[in-house]
């Protein structure tokens, strides 16, 4: 397989050659890491059919894999639970009791209709004889909602804010059968993948994903001294974009635990940081060459060399046509 190819299969496989609808590209991607709501919401522009401004209709925000925020089809949150970690970063600081007692009064906040972190925090404070305590129950990591959330009792209230409501109430899966459904999805959506990339994403011991290999029925390959699966190896698409603005967290960077085929090792922390964000960038032919933000206004780019007449007139181009802006602002290196 030449490289060429092998781009245009994960491409393909992407979504990013051939747009399919919106619920698909959710549910395949096993979710959409959403820390920050323009990055999911760009993450469909540029895969899904539909392009209305109602892109978070019949989609909810809660943890998922990774114990990250992620966007995903309420249908799916028993599948998501049935596979979580019972454990969390937080664990040594709460007790039983205290998730019991401390959760129990946000859950009482939030039934009451009480659901943004400020106000419950306000209600709760009195309450915590720790102040230590206080500020971990209570973390921009997630804290005791984090948690609860773990437990399955709440989620965000919505996709574009921050507040809470009762989790939907759900009935778990067996745990094989729940694996299995999320590692078919991943493979027919990011294949071709190692098992190393598979096991990165899921954040599970490659030993336990060798188990259900046989059982997904994918074809085996080698490309650079390196096994790779995949569903298939037909495309619909023959023609590569010169052109793709990815977004922040965007499924071609988060689905692997090997990025080397896209972006070169001198600009890797250009993308991502060492706080662990990843952010928005653009591919030409296949590598990333710099990163973006968008304003109001303007579409705003940093790129990692200097670029020629060619590439800014593609660049120019793709804006005008994604994101139906003329002010492009490309910072001079």
């Amino acid at each position: 397989m030449t490289k060429e190819q092998f781009l245009e299969l994960r491409l393909n496989n992407q979504y990013l050659l051939q747009a399919v609808p919106r619920l698909q590209v959710v549910k395949n991607t096993c979710g959409l890491q959403a820390q920050f709501f323009n990055y999911p919401r760009h993450t469909l522009r540029i895969r899904a059919i539909e392009k209305d401004n109602d892109w978070t209709s019949g989609l909810i925000k809660a943890w998922a894999l990774r114990g990250t925020i992620h966007l995903i089809d309420p249908n799916d949150y028993a599948l998501f639970m049935s596979v979580k970690s019972d454990t969390t970063y937080f664990d040594s600081w709460f007790s039983k009791h205290d998730i019991d007692y401390y959760g129990g009064m946000i859950l009482e906040c939030i039934n009451k209709g009480i659901n943004q972190k400020k106000e419950i925090a306000e209600c709760v404070r009195q309450h915590f004889e720790d102040d230590k305590k206080f500020e971990y129950a209570f973390s921009g990591w997630g804290g005791l909602f984090y948690m609860l959330a773990n437990r399955g009792k709440i989620i965000f209230d919505s996709v574009t804010t921050r507040g809470f409501i009762p989790a939907p109430k759900f009935q778990k899966i067996d745990y094989d059968q729940a694996m299995l459904t999320l590692l078919k999805r991943y493979f027919d959506f990011y294949s071709p993948a190692t098992l190393d990339d598979c096991a990165s994403f899921f954040l599970t011991p490659k030993t336990q994903i060798k188990k259900y290999i046989k059982e997904l029925n994918l074809y085996e390959f080698y490309y650079r001294d390196k096994v790779y699966y995949t569903n298939t190896f037909d495309c619909e698409s023959t023609s590569i974009p010169k052109i793709i603005f990815l977004a922040g967290f965007d499924p071609m960077l988060i689905g692997y635990k090997d990025r080397n085929s896209v972006i070169e090792k001198q600009y890797y922390r250009g993308v991502f940081t060492t706080t662990g964000l990843i952010l928005p960038s653009i591919m030409f032919n296949g590598q990333i060459i710099a990163k973006w933000k968008e304003n109001d206004k303007d579409i705003i780019i940093t790129p990692f060399f200097k670029f020629d007449s060619y590439i800014k007139t593609l660049i120019e181009d793709y804006v005008q046509d994604t994101f139906n802006k003329t002010s492009v602002f490309i910072m001079i290196i």
